[in-house]
């Protein structure tokens, strides 16, 4: 491990077309002293060869191909092949602002294991909206003692406009965001993975667990990261036929979660398996070309059961307001579906 090194690791599939820009965003800033690790997971287009061009101009950047294995497994390999003192996790159609010369500074003068920044963000290089810390006029903010008592601080002190990147849906609720826009002590990871069957949010689930490991971290007042936002991301997609799957396998760590910190947050998890699970009904289900109508009404029916199931074990008293909410959601969609949503739930017990 290299002293003061930051390891940059940037999981690339099919990014031709922004990877130029997040690779000179990265190897042009004024800090020196990194190590930039690009993983190609499998990309058809021109990805690996401009990853080579830019090997062979600057020997701080290491390449390594492997088949298309998804996001985890790339930023496994990263993490696995990283040098650095610090991790930096950098999305390949996305930029790291010139602030990590100043990020390092503050790491390493307050000895801290996580220190998160805000991001910007932008659509068709357009900026739409920035999300920082309101700190009140300081510059960074120190927390610590153990995960728990951090969340708890968090909620308390701030409030749901001043800290968008690790909330909020409503009061004394919160969202920790992913692995973007932060900089982590590699020995605070140490053997934690991204899960790599989860195929989205797997970066939520990292972040939840990297948090009860650390002592220390900071939270900046600026961004240091700038997010292009695409049309054609995992979250945006109309239909995923692999999407029920991993929603399921994504809603039994959620709820692991929920029973390892206080009730307080048992509003958040409530809200992000709900989320999941529309998910799963519009675009695993409803969205699904190759279903007759009965087997989208069936699939639903086995989701509506999957996850009641799963919210009741919250303790959660507003199901009944939160499952209309749902119902309204699917009438933009897809009226039938949402009609036959609303039989099943006459007939599930207790409603």
């Amino acid at each position: 491990m290299f002293k003061d090194m930051i390891s940059i690791i940037v999981p690339i599939y099919n990014a031709e077309k922004s990877l130029r820009e997040c690779i000179e965003s990265v190897i042009y800033q004024d800090y020196s002293n990194i190590e930039l690790i690009l993983i190609d997971d499998g990309s058809i287009d021109r990805s690996y060869e401009i990853c080579k061009e830019y090997e062979n101009k600057d020997r701080r950047i290491k390449v390594h191909h492997q088949s298309n294995f998804g996001v985890s497994s790339a930023r496994n390999k990263g993490i696995s092949m990283a040098n650095g003192e610090y991790i930096f996790f950098l999305d390949s159609d996305d930029r790291c602002e010139n602030v990590l010369n100043y990020c390092v500074k503050v790491i390493k003068k307050e000895n801290v294991d996580l220190l998160i920044g805000g991001t910007d963000y932008y659509k068709n290089n357009k900026f739409l909206i920035s999300e920082k810390a309101n700190l009140f006029g300081e510059e960074y903010k120190i927390y610590s003692g153990n995960g728990k008592d951090k969340l708890n601080r968090w909620i308390m002190e701030r409030n749901i406009t001043d800290f968008p990147e690790l909330l909020v849906s409503g009061k004394k609720t919160i969202r920790i965001g992913g692995v973007v826009a932060k900089l982590i002590k590699k020995k605070s990871i140490g053997n934690l993975k991204f899960i790599e069957k989860l195929g989205y949010s797997e970066d939520l689930v990292f972040m939840y667990e990297l948090l009860k490991k650390i002592d220390r971290l900071a939270v900046l007042s600026k961004p240091i990261y700038r997010y292009n936002y695409r049309e054609d991301s995992a979250t945006n997609s109309e239909y995923n036929p692999r999407i029920v799957e991993f929603n399921r396998e994504l809603s039994k760590y959620i709820y692991k979660i929920s029973t390892e910190y206080d009730d307080m947050y048992e509003n958040s998890m409530y809200e992000k398996i709900l989320e999941i699970y529309w998910s799963s009904v519009v675009q695993g289900i409803a969205y699904n070309p190759n279903d007759k109508f009965y087997e989208k009404a069936h699939k639903i029916s086995d989701e509506f059961k999957y996850y009641s199931y799963i919210l009741k074990k919250l303790k959660i008293n507003n199901v009944r307001k939160q499952k209309n909410k749902f119902i309204l959601f699917l009438c933009k969609h897809n009226m039938n579906i949402c009609i036959l949503l609303l039989s099943y739930i006459r007939k599930i017990k207790g409603e």
